[in-house]
């Protein structure tokens, strides 16, 4: 977690709003309503916005630039509304004890069994904006099939910041006997056509979905970064469309760490019926009833990995369903065991036009497989495009594939990408395109004709992903092979996942390699065409 960085922005925020700006204070344990809120000693008990308020803490409003500070270590039990709005420079502040300074650790917002949401705006007409949640524990468990959210973000609300959160048990999140996968539907943050929220350096643990990013009619200027999803959940990240003619826009999901989220695969399963289908990020238009547009979704810089596990099953570490677009470049994928591959694109349609999936400058190793497709006709209506990659396998079976691709006519580019296994036998399997193949197989057949069969020579790939996935170090040495030997793709695809500029030269997979002197090292290749547009280099 980032949470010194974190609490350095938001202390940026305390003072940029200080100038005619209040601090109340909220003690749930020791504060009385009827106090005046201006001071420790004065602190009231519950929260202006909180339906249970009374006195001086229900009647005062807040204003721009004032901080609710709750006192750390102390379980506040109710909902909060947030009913007023702050100004772009001037936001409204809610802080779990950021600072430390007040209480031992974190404010826990939970909340009496005939609550599901904790911090809520729901009223369309008032449009609430400019708003801070920072440093909370969210925690609140439910007997199975209580439904849950920890923040509830609806039509209206805009230019809203969720820092430094943690939300663990969120509803029920068990698996055991007698249970149904529907028993499990809690969501720590709820986010329904509303633009311009942030979700930064924030902990999600047990509880069915992390994040939903949901639209009836337009959701955009969404980012999601920094944050740490891991164990007992089911979607961690699921974007979704609920009616015909609904727009996803301008989505960043990066930099986060997706982890070790198999308890309830079919390996484990303990309840009844059908398991649940685990996946990191999913992008579903399969529910809309009709056409929907995806504009600019980016899931970029993301490190997943699934560590020991016996757990078999779940989708995929990234899951698209339903024909919406994506931007996937820069992360790694270590050790994914899901039943489809890290990254899965199924065969339904609902989005409008054609599906482009760029599939840029990832670094995958160990994992059941890398890229599973399914075919899709007719065939202009699906772009997949696979550059720049790295594919390798040192630990799993040799009859492993690394990509599986059911229809050839859906592949618009493969090549540039570099590929290693231990063992013999196929690298991939393209249907209609050569079948079963080597990679001389894919070479003979017109694909990769840029591209490698070498070992990428990473810093450190000697740990046991079934053990400690995270320990290796997927950057690359001196002296790789894959260090110079990709295309250029330009755009938001010109800086590798540290920032560093890729150049006229760019290095595959994940990292661009920095000599000592700080700077990358450079190679001249030839073109590539991507979306019909040669790009030199």
């Amino acid at each position: 977690m980032r949470q010194t960085s974190t609490v350095l922005i938001v202390a940026c925020w305390l003072l940029l709003s200080a100038v005619h700006a209040a601090t109340y204070y909220v003690d749930y344990s020791g504060g009385s309503n009827n106090n005046a809120g201006t001071s420790i000693a004065a602190a009231w008990k519950h929260c202006p916005g909180d339906t249970n308020a009374t006195g001086l803490a229900a009647t005062n409003a807040l204003s721009a630039g004032d901080t609710v500070k709750f006192k750390g270590g102390i379980w506040y039990t109710g909902m909060i509304k947030l009913d007023f709005s702050g100004t772009p420079n001037s936001p409204i502040t809610y802080d779990g004890n950021s600072a430390g300074d007040w209480g031992g650790g974190r404010a826990v917002i939970a909340a009496p069994d005939a609550t599901k949401v904790y911090f809520n705006f729901d009223d369309q007409s008032q449009r609430r904006s400019n708003i801070w949640l920072a440093g909370f524990l969210v925690s609140y468990s439910a007997n199975p099939g209580v439904g849950r959210v920890g923040v509830g973000l609806h039509t209206g609300s805009r230019d809203i910041v969720i820092t430094n959160c943690v939300f663990n048990a969120i509803g029920f999140a068990t698996n055991m006997a007698g249970i149904t996968a529907n028993d499990i539907n809690s969501t720590a943050i709820y986010l329904e056509n509303t633009p311009n929220i942030k979700i930064a350096d924030c902990e999600f643990t047990r509880m069915f979905r992390g994040v939903a990013v949901r639209s009836t009619s337009l959701i955009r200027d969404i980012e999601i970064t920094g944050c740490d999803f891991h164990n007992h959940m089911i979607w961690l990240v699921d974007m979704a469309v609920a009616a015909s003619g609904a727009v996803v826009s301008n989505i960043n999901v990066h930099h986060n760490t997706f982890r070790d989220f198999n308890e309830f695969n079919s390996g484990c399963w303990l309840g009844s019926g059908e398991k649940p289908h685990a996946d990191g990020v999913y992008l579903r238009a399969d529910g809309a009833g009709g056409p929907t547009t995806w504009v600019d979704i980016n899931i970029h810089g993301n490190t997943f990995y699934q560590g020991a596990t016996s757990c078999s099953g779940g989708t995929a570490m990234i899951f698209i369903v339903g024909g919406p677009g994506a931007n996937i470049f820069n992360n790694t994928f270590t050790h994914v065991v899901q039943s489809d591959a890290a990254i899965s694109i199924d065969h339904q349609k609902q989005a409008s036009g054609t599906q482009v999936v760029n599939i840029f400058n990832n670094t995958f190793m160990d994992n059941t497989r890398a890229i599973y497709a399914s075919a899709w006709t007719p065939a202009s209506e699906r772009q997949i495009n696979v550059l720049n990659n790295i594919f390798f396998l040192q630990s799993l079976n040799s009859s492993t594939v690394m990509c599986d691709i059911e229809s050839a006519t859906n592949l618009t580019a493969w090549d540039y990408n570099l590929y290693y296994k231990t063992g013999a036998g196929s690298i991939a399997y393209i249907n209609g395109g050569g079948g079963w193949m080597t990679f001389a197989d894919l070479q003979s057949n017109g694909w990769e004709l840029h591209g490698l069969f070498a070992d990428p020579l990473f810093v450190d790939s000697s740990h046991d992903v079934t053990v400690a996935p995270e320990e290796n170090n997927l950057e690359l040495q001196s002296g790789s092979p894959a260090i110079g030997a990709g295309a250029v793709l330009g755009g938001i695809f010109d800086v590798d996942r540290n920032g560093v500029s890729r150049g006229s030269s760019p290095d595959l997979g994940a990292y661009q390699y920095v000599a000592a002197s700080g700077e990358p090292i450079n190679r001249i290749w030839g073109n590539v065409t991507v979306h019909g547009t040669a790009e030199g280099k």
